[in-house]
């Protein structure tokens, strides 16, 4: 289950990426001391475009990620022949459910949950 578990923290970093991206701010000109810091772009200006653009690179590079993933874990659900384990599958793993909100969901415990798409994962690694 660890590999299917990618698409979790990837959406973690889009989301950290994101919020960076909407707290930028242009550092105002009273912040600077007139002393020369760096070699390389001084105008404020400049450095929030540059670093922003960086970060939507970033940001735009984990998505393609995101989505790749995404589609690599829907591919995988999709085999599933019981329907039960591939509605476990996809609030895990598509829709990043705790098992408490997946037992309770399906009207089982957590526990119960898990061990039947842990049992699913571990017959499929031996097939």
């Amino acid at each position: 289950m660890k590999g299917l578990n990618k698409l979790y923290y990837l959406k973690i970093e889009i989301d950290e990426l994101k919020n960076e991206i909407n707290n930028l701010s242009v550092i105002s000109s009273t912040e600077l001391t007139g002393m020369p810091h760096s070699v390389g772009i001084s105008n404020p200006t400049e450095q929030y475009l540059l670093k922003k653009q960086r970060l939507i690179d970033k940001l735009q590079n984990k998505l393609e990620k995101y989505i790749d993933e995404l589609d690599r874990i829907e591919k995988f659900i999709d085999l599933i022949d019981e329907p039960e384990i591939r509605l476990i599958a996809r609030k895990r793993f598509i829709q990043n459910k705790k098992w408490e909100e997946i037992g309770k969901d399906m009207s089982q415990d957590r526990s119960v949950c898990y061990r039947k798409l842990n049992k699913y994962i571990n017959e499929a690694k031996n097939e």
